[in-house]
Parts: C-alpha cells; sequence; structure tokens
C-alpha cells in the first residue's frame, strides 16, 4: 500500500486508530498479531556452523584417508590393534582442530556484533490514551502514534499527521548526506526520498518536531524490506574456495592414477589382487598433504588477528585471502569516503574566496569574527551533534577559532522551506543587532541591490564544486538594509585518508567506483577532491539499461550518484559478469544487499547500520577507508605465504610418493614404514609449513596487479615442485639401496626418514623468499618462527630417536658415519632451490627486457 498517498483521516480507519494513540491493550495485542518491531534475524545454530568448517574437497580426501587407515590394517590382519588407530586419530583431531579455529573467529565475531547492536537500543515516545509515553521501540505497532523531537532516532515506517520545520537526515537508508525537508500536507508522487509526508525506519531527525502515525514496523518497514533483500541474495564463491577446489580436485585425480599405477604394477608384478590394491591405497594415503587443512586455516586467523589490531574485525575467515583477489572497490561515499559530518570548506568574504587551507586566515580577520559570531548566533543547533548537520557545521568553525559563546537571543524569526531563510535578534553593546541567514539569493534581498549579482554569482561557483550554500548578512538598528558578510560553503568532505588510500589502490591495479545516493554535483565534486574521475552515471540512466549495456557502463565509469539499492545490486552483478572480484563497502541500510552479493562485503564499525554489518564479511571498526586497503595488502601478503606453504608441502609429498612407488615398482621393500609418512607430514612438514604464515609482505606488494581468480595456488611454482621433489627422491632412494647393502631394513628405512626430514628442513630456508640467497631483499625479511620450527622438528625427532619412544616410531638407530648423507642431501637441495631461483630470475628479467 502507498500510505503517502492515502488521506490521513482514511489511514486512521485502516489502522484503527486516531490522534489520541492507541490503549495500552490494544498494542499489547498488535505485538501478538503483528510481532516486535525487530528485524527477522538469521538465528545462528552453532552446530551448522561448526559443520560448515569442514566443506571442502581436501577435508573430505583427508576423511576418506581416515577410513581407509583403519580399513587396510583391518583388511591385512583382520582385526585392528592398539597402533593402527594412531594414524586416522591424528588425522581426525587435526580436522576437529582446524574446524575450531574457523568456528571459534565466526563466533567471536559474531558475538562482537551482538555487543555493537546492543549499545544501539533505543526507545520511542508514543501517544497512548491521549497522553505521551515512553516505550521500547520495539513494542511500536501499526496504529501508534510517534512523537518526535529534534536528534531522535525514527523507530518504524509512520505517515506524518503534523510536522513544524521537520527536516530528516535519511543517509542510511537513500545515501543523501543532506537532510531531507518533511512535511505532513505534502501530497503527490515519487520514490523513498521524495515522499515528504512519510519518515522511515533507520533515519533520523535532524531538526523540528513531529506527530507520526505509524504504518509499518520491522520486516514491512522499508528497512526490513532491505533486510529481506539480503537474505535472498547469493553470496558468490570466494576465490580462496575456487582455489581450494580445484586443489582438491586435482590432488583427488593425482591419487586416482597412482592407485590405478601401483595397481597395474603390482599385478604384472604377479603380487596377490588384495595386497597390490591396499599397497595402492596406502600409497594415496600417503600423497595427501594431511597438515594443509590446519596449515590454510591457521595462516588465516593469523591475518586476522594482524587485521584486528587495525581495527577490522574479521566475520569469515575466507574474507582474509579474498581481499587479496580484489580487482574493484565499489564503495559508498557517504560515511565510507567522507565523513558523514557536514563541514565548512569554503568561505566567500569580502570579495574573496578562502579555500580549507586558508580559512584560518579568514576566521582571523575582522570580517571573519563578525560572521562566525553570526553563524554560531544566527542557529538552533547544539554541539556535540543535535540539530541540523549544516547548522552544527557552523558551530563546529565557530567553536574552532574560539567563538563558543553565543550572543543571547531577544526574538526569532524561525527558518521555513518557503522562505528559505531566518533571522535571529540580539541585543549586543546596548544596541539591538539582528542576523540572517539563508539560501543566498534570498540573503540578498536584505542587502545592497549593488551586491545582488555578486552574491548570486559566488553562491553559483560554490554549487557548482558541490558545495551547500548558506548566506550570513547583518543589519543594526535603524540600518535601512543589512551589512551582506558572507557566504558559507559546506560539504561532507572526504576522509583525510581516503585520497592516499584510493590512489595506493590504483598503484595496485584496483579500481575505485564511489556510489552514492547524492546528487550527480555533489558526487563529482566529493569524486574530484579524492582523485576519481569522469562521467557521472545516475539511478535514473541505471534504470533504463540492459543487463549488457551497464556492463558495457561499468568497465569505465567510476561515479554513481543517486541510486537505489536495487542499483547497487546491479552493479556489484555488473561488475561480477565482467570477471571482476568485487569489495562493496557502506555503512547504510541501503548498502546491506550489494555488500551482500559482493565477494567481500565490508561495513562500518562506527557509524554503519546492524543490518549492512550482519550483510559483511568484514567489518571496519574505525570507519577508515584506508583500512580496507590494509586489508587488501594483508590479503595479498596471507596468499602469498599459502601459496609458499602449498609448494612446500607439495614437493615434500611428491617426494614421498616417488620415493616409496619407487621402491614398490622396482620390487624393493617399503623405504619408509607407514607411520613415519604420517609423522612427515604432520610434524616435520607442518611445523615450517605454519611457519611461513607469519612471512612479512614483500616492499612490492602493493605494486602489483591484483592476481585472476583462475591463478591457482601452484601457478609458477610446478617446475620448483617437480625438480626439487624428483631429485629429492632420486637422492632418498640412492641412499635407500645402498644402506640395503649394509644396514638391516628397519635401519634403512630410518635413515631414509632421517635424510628425508633433514632436506625438508634446509629446504624451507630457501622458499621463504622468491629471490636468491644473496639478495637484499631476501635478508631484509626476518622471520624467527621458520628457524624454530627447523630446532623444534628436529628436537621432537630426536626425542623419538634417543628414546623409548623409538619403538612407537619404528626407528632403529644406524652408525654415526651414515649422518653424512643427510648433510651432503640437504645442502645438495638448498643449493638446487637457489640455482632455479637465479635461473627463474634472469628469465624474468629477460622477457621483461623483451616486453619493454
Amino acid at each position: 500500500m502507498k500510505y503517502h498517498n492515502v488521506p490521513i483521516g482514511n489511514l486512521f480507519e485502516e489502522f484503527s486508530s486516531s490522534p489520541q494513540g492507541l490503549s495500552s491493550e490494544e498494542a499489547l495485542f498488535r505485538i501478538q498479531k503483528y510481532g516486535k518491531n525487530i528485524l527477522p534475524q538469521k538465528r545462528k545454530n552453532f552446530l551448522l556452523i561448526f559443520l560448515l568448517q569442514f566443506k571442502s574437497p581436501l577435508i573430505f580426501i583427508l576423511i576418506g584417508a581416515a577410513f581407509l587407515s583403519v580399513l587396510i590394517p583391518y583388511f591385512e590382519q583382520g582385526h585392528l590393534s592398539g597402533k593402527d588407530w594412531i594414524d586416522p586419530i591424528a588425522i581426525v583431531a587435526i580436522l576437529i582442530l582446524n574446524a575450531c579455529f574457523g568456528f571459534f573467529q565466526e563466533i567471536k565475531a559474531e558475538n562482537t556484533l551482538a555487543a555493537l547492536k546492543k549499545m544501539q537500543s533505543e526507545d520511542a515516545v508514543v501517544v497512548r490514551k491521549g497522553g505521551e509515553a515512553k516505550i521500547s521501540s520495539e513494542d511500536l505497532v501499526p496504529g501508534d502514534i510517534l512523537v518526535l523531537a529534534e536528534g531522535d532516532k525514527i523507530p518504524a515506517d509512520a505517515r506524518l499527521i503534523e510536522s513544524i520545520e521537520l527536516q530528516v537526515i535519511e543517509s542510511a537508508l537513500t545515501g543523501e548526506s543532506i537532510p531531507t525537508e518533511k512535511k505532513a500536507e505534502w501530497k503527490g508522487e515519487g520514490n523513498i526520498s521524495e515522499q515528504k509526508n512519510m519518515v522511515f525506519s533507520g533515519t533520523q531527525i535532524a531538526s523540528g518536531r513531529a506527530k507520526a502515525l505509524v504504518v509499518a514496523t520491522g520486516v514491512a518497514s522499508e528497512l526490513g524490506k532491505i533486510a529481506f533483500l539480503v537474505s535472498e541474495t547469493e553470496s558468490p564463491q570466494t576465490p580462496l574456495e575456487i582455489r581450494l577446489d580445484r586443489l582438491g580436485k586435482r590432488i583427488g585425480i593425482a591419487i586416482v592414477v597412482i592407485c590405478i599405477l601401483v595397481f597395474v604394477v603390482s599385478f604384472f608384478r604377479g603380487v596377490p589382487i588384495t595386497e597390490g590394491f591396499l599397497t595402492a591405497v596406502a600409497l594415496a594415503v600417503s600423497a595427501i598433504p594431511e597438515g594443509l587443512p590446519a596449515v590454510m586455516t591457521i595462516s588465516l586467523a593469523v591475518g586476522v588477528a594482524v587485521m584486528a589490531k587495525k581495527h577490522a574485525l574479521v566475520r569469515e575467515l575466507r574474507a582474509v585471502e579474498t581481499l587479496g583477489s580484489v580487482t574493484v572497490i565499489a564503495s559508498d561515499k557517504t560515511g565510507t569516503i567522507t565523513q558523514n559530518k557536514m563541514k565548512v570548506v569554503s568561505v566567500y568574504s569580502g570579495r574573496k574566496y578562502y579555500t580549507e587551507k586558508s580559512i584560518a586566515l579568514f576566521a582571523n580577520s575582522e570580517m571573519g569574527k563578525r560572521m562566525l559570531d553570526a553563524g554560531a548566533s544566527c542557529n538552533d543547533a547544539k554541539l556535540p551533534d543535535i540539530g541540523d548537520p549544516t547548522e552544527i557545521s557552523l558551530l563546529d568553525i565557530a567553536n574552532t577559532y574560539s567563538i563558543q559563546k553565543r550572543n543571547q537571543r531577544i526574538s526569532e524569526r524561525p527558518f521555513s522551506s518557503e522562505k528559505k531563510w531566518m533571522s535571529t535578534t540580539h541585543r549586543i553593546a546596548g544596541m539591538e543587532v539582528e542576523y540572517y541567514k539563508g539560501a543566498p539569493e534570498i540573503i540578498a534581498t536584505f542587502c545592497d541591490p549593488k551586491r545582488k549579482v555578486e552574491i548570486e554569482k559566488a553562491a553559483e561557483k560554490m554549487a557548482q564544486e558541490g558545495l551547500r550554500t548558506l548566506a550570513i548578512a547583518i543589519r543594526k538598528e535603524r540600518q535601512p538594509t543589512a551589512e551582506f558578510l558572507g557566504i558559507f560553503g559546506i560539504q561532507d568532505p572526504p576522509r583525510k585518508s581516503a585520497a592516499e588510500a584510493i590512489k595506493t589502490a590504483k598503484q595496485a591495479g584496483i579500481r575505485t567506483i564511489m556510489i552514492t545516493g547524492d546528487h550527480a554535483v555533489t558526487a563529482a565534486a566529493i569524486a574530484a577532491q579524492v582523485g576519481l574521475s569522469g562521467e557521472v552515471i545516475t539511478g535514473e540512466e541505471i534504470e533504463d539499461m540492459e543487463e549488457k549495456d551497464l556492463q558495457k557502463v561499468v568497465r569505465k565509469t567510476n561515479i554513481f550518484a543517486r541510486v537505489s539499492p536495487e542499483h547497487k545490486v546491479r552493479i556489484c552483478a555488473a561488475l561480477q559478469k565482467n570477471g571482476e572480484v568485487v569489495a562493496m563497502t557502506g555503512d547504510g541500510v541501503n548498502d546491506a544487499p550489494a555488500i551482500h552479493r559482493a565477494e567481500v562485503g565490508i561495513s562500518m564499525g562506527k557509524n554503519g547500520t546492524s543490518v549492512a554489518r550482519e550483510a559483511s564479511d568484514l567489518v571496519l571498526m574505525d570507519d577508515r577507508y584506508a583500512t580496507i586497503v590494509q586489508g587488501i595488502r594483508e590479503g595479498r601478503r596471507i596468499f602469498a605465504n599459502i601459496k609458499k606453504s602449498i609448494s612446500f608441502l607439495m614437493r615434500t609429498n611428491l617426494n614421498e610418493v616417488i620415493v616409496v612407488a619407487g621402491a614398490v615398482i622396482c620390487g624393493f621393500p617399503p623405504p619408509l614404514a607407514p607411520i613415519h609418512i604420517l609423522f612427515v607430514n604432520l610434524v616435520t612438514d607442518s611445523f615450517p609449513a605454519l611457519a611461513l604464515a607469519a612471512e612479512e609482505a614483500e616492499p612490492n606488494i602493493m605494486r602489483k596487479k591484483p592476481r585472476p581468480v583462475s591463478e591457482g595456488f601452484l601457478d609458477g611454482q610446478w617446475h620448483f615442485v617437480l625438480i626439487l621433489g624428483v631429485a629429492a627422491a632420486v637422492f632418498e632412494f640412492l641412499v635407500f639401496f645402498l644402506a640395503l647393502r649394509t644396514l638391516t631394513h628397519p635401519a634403512a628405512q630410518t635413515l631414509v626418514l632421517v635424510t628425508m626430514v633433514a632436506m625438508e628442513f634446509a629446504i624451507i630456508f630457501s622458499v621463504r623468499h622468491d629471490t636468491p640467497l644473496f639478495s637484499k631483499d631476501w635478508h631484509a625479511a626476518k622471520n624467527p618462527w621458520v628457524l624454530l620450527s627447523t630446532v623444534l622438528g628436529f628436537a621432537i625427532f630426536f626425542v623419538f630417536y634417543i628414546t623409548p619412544l623409538q619403538t612407537f616410531l619404528h626407528i632403529t638407530p644406524f652408525p654415526l658415519q651414515y649422518w653424512i648423507y643427510p648433510i651432503i642431501g640437504s645442502a645438495l637441495l638448498f643449493v638446487l632451490s637457489e640455482v632455479l631461483k637465479y635461473v627463474k630470475g634472469v628469465k624474468n628479467v629477460f622477457l621483461w627486457k623483451k616486453k619493454s
């Protein structure tokens, strides 16, 4: 129903109400009928949150490995002993630990949001049985009569019954930063931002007072409809999820190939079918990097901790890495790029223009002091934030320059939208003085007619810069005309850090698109100040566009004005269809659907609405746009480190597979016991891989283009993985072959294990950085955790090697002279890795020069 164009009398009949309001009994009945005045919230199912942590192909593979590690000994022995449970228990324990990291991070984020929401609960004043009563805004029902005053937050959608100089800040709903004038007697058609006789939930009274009939609460309100739109909007699969799925599928395919290959070879060698199958499955299990999910989750958790220190609350772990893939930041203007606080940024006085940099010069002049005094005295606002934001801006600048005391009023003529001016009369030094404040073209009529053209030209120039203008004049008693003092140019200014952050993002290959509900002129002016340029497209133009046309427009347009929530979702979808990875930022209710639609939804923690926060992946607790860019830097660092960890794990697992498969194919006994493989994967591999999560970002990380979603974790690393994996396996197989000639099989297995561990610990120092050993960047990168993980890994191994625990790990000590093999092997592998990096560096330089 369109409540704005129905006579108020009809609405009273519709809701069985009257100007005297409802009775308490009727209100209670309606609460039961309509429900509480709260937005629908998805109930958090803790069990579901926990189970969703297992949603990954890699996790499924590991669950299968745990199952098979029980099945194999059962088929071999016909029963299960205590040691047969070691492998599956270890794998399951890691999976549970991994799930707990993600689970507790999400719960922690939700608790923080709940605390923010409690801080924002409001009361409402209503008419009950002809008298006023204060109730919880949750208990409002359709038919209630709201009593609204300056500074109040509007708790429900309502039709105005009466209004006195009412202005409402609707930026949370429409994106419009300038207060909207409201009138009870207004009639006409229009969208939400143009319905002058309606007030909406989630907005705030800037000035004036009113009474209004509640027509919609909770989910039926405009705010509630947007919340519903959020719940209906699908969130796309993130780059991290895409890469993990791809990696999991590739590992799965590799495992199937290995199983088939080993089974076929075993069959042709005359091995019984059951034994050949079990050997193939056991080998496949050894190919799975059991520590990878934990490495992934802990790397992201470290990123969450870093982001928290930088005032960014991460609601979902995946959002941290996804930030590193962002190609477009689609940002709301009001409250994100700008401060959502009106400020005097320009002054015209004495036939001179003063910019923000030179306002101090103006304020300290005699004319400046008079003008600031007039602006503060002819003013109904109160600091810090009660009243019309434009009037608050005049108090702010007066307060900044030590004009803190207003002249006492004798009388006033209040502002009205029809006349567009107000005046106040004061007694100063025994003389009556009248201050005028209002639209420049109106104030000019009170002043010397010769200055009319000058005043109008000055106001027009400021308006073209996207400024809201207020002219000030003074008339002393017995003066025929007022003296023109000047014009204040007022704007919701950009955050100081926004321009630099946008510049940094541009250097990193990331476009910034500004989206706002403000006028096109204002949007263009703000955009120019933060380094954005180009054509401004309005919501009205988007309305007439086909999807294909919009896809073309979003490729080149950086500024969108006068847009609705539906337009924002369409813009986001068009960018995604163009292959962009979108981060949508915003603080208002109207931002929530697009925030939810984007790969990374970012909301504001200070001034943001709860609807926007609950739709987001990331909450900026300091509301700084620059924090987004810091988050992108952190996301890139995390991806680089995960890539290093996976590269390290895959080359070690490839090493194991080749050694074990080579022995099966050549007819040798197993070079490693199953417990050895599990020990290497969970202890000597995982600790160094986890230590790589703490690697610092490379110096030029924000001068590279965003990595494409198609880029896998091993892109650019396959030659390292294959060459080093094969080289290590060949050396270890050679060691095993020589050891079998002089040592027992268990002692030879232990020697292969020690050699493998030593070579892996050596290679971790080379994996840390893409540049060779003697480069400046290699030595500048400090990460003590790598050394600590290596020492810890060796310490754990030697505890098993020299204590009775050696029987648990199936370790048989070997003569001291055989330690030369691990030493030589680790040194050779480290040198080979450094040579490969050097060759790659030379090749990259050659290709770069050729391209240039």
